[in-house]
């Protein structure tokens, strides 16, 4: 997975689809803890193509910035490893 903040709103990631995707939009709505968030979601805009962008708006606008949103999808990211790795220690 490739990732890149192409404004203060919008990150586009390079080679995933769905399944990853929406998993980590799920983390970041339920866990994220150090902003609160009021939009998470992604678009793949054609599905030939191997990018989908990512858009993700905070509550406080002061820290909408590049850097903010790259650190709530790594949190994002980060979330969606330990609840997949808690079920794998389930089955």
């Amino acid at each position: 997975m490739r990732v890149q903040a192409l404004d203060e709103y919008t990150i586009e990631v390079l080679g995933e689809k769905h399944t990853l995707l929406n998993l980590i939009r799920w983390s970041i709505c339920e866990f994220e803890k150090t902003r609160k968030i009021e939009l998470v979601g992604y678009t793949i805009p054609h599905p030939m193509e191997d990018r989908a962008i990512v858009k993700i708006q905070l509550q406080n606008e002061q820290y909408q910035t590049k850097q903010e949103i790259m650190e709530v999808l790594i949190r994002g990211i980060e979330t969606a490893l330990e609840v997949v790795s808690r079920i794998d220690c389930l089955v």
